[in-house]
């Protein structure tokens, strides 16, 4: 799973379980739709940036995942740093971003 979302390949999905590929695929078809609605603004580039911050959480994901299943203990900042992504709170605020139509554009998210 987390090489297709990482790719953002719906081919990449082959190797998935059934209900894997229905998570993969929509999160895909989502950004697709995503990228259509803000074309008429010329916006749809935004939707790099929502991307990103999936793939961030995904990783984020991944390296607790890791931390888990070797017994690892990580430091405090390695915590502090993969939690922050994992919180979930960089997604929200790209895609809060995005929302936000004529008010936001690429200059605030860089």
């Amino acid at each position: 799973m987390t090489e297709a979302i990482l790719r953002w390949d719906i081919s990449s999905m082959d190797s998935l379980p059934k209900s894997m590929k229905v998570v993969v695929k929509s999160f895909i078809e989502l950004l697709a739709e995503m990228e259509l609605m803000n074309a008429e603004d010329e916006k749809s580039s935004l939707v790099q940036y929502v991307k990103q911050a999936l793939q961030s959480i995904i990783e984020a994901y991944m390296n607790e995942a890791k931390w888990r299943n070797e017994g690892y203990v990580p430091t405090y900042d390695e915590y502090k740093d993969n939690g922050f992504v994992s919180s979930g709170y960089p997604v929200l605020q790209t895609v809060t971003f995005l929302c936000m139509g004529k008010y936001a554009d690429k200059k605030e998210l860089d």
